[in-house]
């Protein structure tokens, strides 16, 4: 819903008195966020592209998870392969290729994939401060992974007691959406005293099976119909076909979301904060896969991720004025993760379970000093990981338990990752500000394959040591009062994890993914300007263009295994892919923001993304995949006193077959046989604050029922859905 929030910190101009020149908004471009160089920092010095979405346009939006509020950003695409996923892409990056931060920790792990990934759902939107986007390499500041950009949450701090606030504060709220049936519940309680203060919140989500829109595209009557679904009835799988085509069966999830953390602040200038998170998903269908097949011969019978159990565990200590730095901050963390995909196929008894345990200790350490017209950081990052990948076959009707093929390495695995990095914001008089830093990394594997029962590998073990060194440089000139151009250069890179180099894969039906241990790290480098001007007091528009170079580009490609390019797999004959090094690939694109205020209390405001990608190796000029269509949306927002009310729609463009990378995570097998058809959706939202703390908040949203599927994706989107929200402060 919010695209015109983030319009809003894209560009804002105003006349700040009548009959003077449109000037940049202040209050928006000296906006403070701390991604760019984790201690905070004024917009308006940034010369790379950042997006907050803020603790209101959370709650404005009430979007089911943070993937959606993301969405509703307008800049950030994702892809579903079910109720519960949401992979998000920054500029045609997704998964391993983007980083994800909670409260200054990484969470990007050895097992982050390179297809899609639904990490960001288990983080919960109720309890976040903020979140912000920083677009393009960023491995200057958080090391490998970081190329497409960098999603850093933030969870609201714990309050000390003042005499202007109660010591308890408490809020909760209650939401139902139609669309896929939600019931979400939250309750959070802020105990502050003068030096110690304690917040505590707890969310709970219960999704339905999501109905996709009615109204289809004449020349696809049936696309995305869920014809049939399978159920085991006296001991037998049973075809069941599907009354209402347009549920799709199996798309509810339920999770569960804790938040307690502790702030300490003995003097003013010493700060110490415990945090501690868990959240836990129940079985979540692979929807997608579950559609596989047909009613005479339905591909699985079970296909769900198990329940995915994130906890994170940590201690931050913060300094001002302290040994000469005017910041300093000591973050430690362990985190813990446990995630499992279970399948059998149709009429086949044996139930594989695949689980990974995953355990990630890490420590952060950044310090900021200020010189005359120079703030200098720097820092150092040591994180270390284990994995362990166990497998079983479990036969349902005997209830015994054997052995099976583990999708990692069996024995032991380790990842490691050790960097330093130093950063200059130079303020050049009046109108200038250069931005210059420098990174080192070192990254290095181990994993160790025991039992070959399952599958033949011609290797022992897998050692990977990679060092990197990383840079940016960008410059912010304030041309004029209502005009600020930004330019832009950085490098990132990504070393290959666990997924890249270790992992037995069926990516499709008669497709498989086999270990490639010889990878190399895949390089990134990135040029982007934009411009900010105001045209008049009412009307501001900001463009900014990027270009990209993949060198040595992580892609799947067509492989063999042991010089034979189809083996049986699972008793399928399997095409074989590997994650390969493409000697180059490319990415350009180009993102617009238009911002019209007619009257005071009156927004108009649009935001429009472009992408496009290429591989570029000797006779290869084929689509990179993970490259969203055109997409963005556009909105009209009225507020006046306690009343909001917006009407927006959200669009995409085609993708046409031919932009696909037929057989990989682009997944042309859930598009129609032309590629993904473009949509659009209209939709409305209001608010207003009642009396005696009470808001309430409703939204239509695809009015016109439309039914659509986002680009990759193997689950259509929620048809027309009425979503109410009530919320209480006590």
């Amino acid at each position: 819903m919010k695209c015109f929030y983030m319009a809003a910190v894209s560009c804002f101009f105003t006349q700040v008195v009548n009959g003077q020149s449109p000037v940049l908004d202040s209050v928006q471009l000296d906006q403070v966020v701390v991604v760019a160089n984790k201690f905070g920092e004024s917009r308006s010095k940034l010369p790379y592209q950042v997006t907050k979405i803020s603790q209101n346009d959370l709650i404005v939006t009430a979007s089911p998870n943070t993937a959606e509020a993301l969405v509703k950003s307008g800049q950030v695409f994702y892809q579903k392969s079910q109720g519960g996923g949401g992979s998000p892409v920054l500029r045609g990056f997704e998964a391993n290729r983007i980083q994800l931060v909670m409260d200054g920790v990484r969470m990007n792990n050895a097992i982050y994939r390179g297809g899609h990934l639904q990490n960001v759902l288990r983080t919960d939107q109720s309890v976040l401060s903020d979140i912000e986007v920083l677009f393009g390499p960023a491995s200057v500041l958080y090391g490998s992974d970081a190329m497409g950009g960098v999603i850093s949450f933030w969870t609201r701090e714990p309050e000390l007691f003042s005499p202007e606030s109660s010591r308890l504060k408490v809020a909760a709220f209650s939401r139902y959406a139609s669309g896929s049936n939600e019931y979400t519940q939250h309750v959070s309680a802020n105990l502050g005293f003068k030096k110690i203060a304690l917040l505590t919140g707890v969310t709970y989500s219960d999704f339905g099976d999501i109905r996709q829109g009615h109204n289809r595209r004449q020349e696809y009557p049936d696309f995305g119909k869920k014809s049939f679904f399978v159920t085991r009835k006296e001991g037998k799988d049973i075809v069941e076909l599907n009354k209402k085509e347009n549920v799709q069966v199996g798309s509810g999830y339920k999770q569960l979301d804790i938040l307690q953390k502790l702030t300490y602040r003995p003097s003013a200038n010493v700060t110490h904060g415990l945090n501690f998170q868990r959240s836990t998903s129940g079985n979540v269908n692979r929807y997608d896969r579950l559609t596989q097949g047909t009613v005479e011969k339905p591909g699985y019978a079970e296909w769900s991720y198990g329940p995915e159990k994130r906890m994170l565990a940590s201690y931050k200590l913060h300094l001002t004025n302290h040994g000469g730095n005017d910041q300093l901050s000591v973050t430690t963390a362990y985190q813990k993760l446990e995630e499992s995909r279970n399948t059998r196929k149709f009429n086949n008894k044996n139930l594989i379970s695949q689980i990974e345990d995953v355990t990630a200790l890490s420590v952060n350490i950044d310090a900021q000093k200020t010189l005359k017209n120079h703030v200098l950081y720097a820092g150092a990052e040591a994180i270390a990981n284990g994995v362990r990948s166990t497998a079983q076959s479990r036969d349902i009707e005997k209830q015994t338990v054997s052995a099976a093929a583990t999708r990692y390495p069996d024995g032991r695995n380790r990842m490691y990752w050790l960097a330093a990095y130093a950063t200059d914001r130079w303020t050049v008089g009046n109108k200038l500000v250069v931005d210059a830093g420098l990174r080192y990394s070192y990254v290095g594997l181990q994993a160790h394959f025991r039992d070959k029962t399952y599958f033949p590998f011609p290797y022992e073990k897998v050692v990977q040591r990679n060092g990197s060194l990383t840079g940016q440089l960008g410059l912010v000139w304030s041309a004029a009062a209502a005009t600020r151009v930004r330019v832009a250069t950085a490098t990132g890179f990504r070393a290959p994890n666990l997924d890249d180099v270790g992992k037995v894969f069926e990516s499709a039906p008669g497709t498989l993914i086999v270990p490639n241990p010889d990878l190399k790290p895949e390089y990134l480098t990135n040029v982007e300007i934009s411009v900010e001007q105001g045209i008049t007091d009412k009307l501001s528009f900001e463009i900014r263009v990027f270009n990209s170079w993949l060198r040595n580009a992580i892609t799947v490609s067509p492989g063999t295994f042991e010089g034979k390019s189809q083996i049986m797999y699972q008793d399928v004959l399997s095409q074989v892919l590997s994650t390969q090094n493409k000697q180059r690939a490319a990415i350009r694109g180009a993102n617009l923001t238009l911002r019209f205020r007619p009257l005071p209390s009156v927004l108009v405001s649009s935001v429009l993304n472009y992408t496009y990608g290429r591989i570029l190796a000797v006779n290869d000029r084929s689509p990179l995949d993970h490259i969203p269509p055109l997409f963005g949306c556009t909105s009209v927002e009225y507020q006046h006193k306690s009343l909001r009310l917006a009407v927006f729609s959200e669009y995409n463009g085609w993708k046409r077959i031919k932009d696909y990378r037929l057989g990989t995570e682009d997944n042309e097998l859930y598009a129609t046989p032309d590629g993904m058809p473009s949509w659009w959706t209209l939709n409305f939202a209001g608010s207003v604050r009642l009396p005696r703390q009470l808001s309430a908040q409703l939204a239509f949203e695809n009015i016109l029922d439309r039914n659509y599927r986002v680009f990759a994706s193997g689950i259509s989107a929620v048809g027309r859905n009425v979503k109410v929200t009530l919320r209480k402060s006590f």
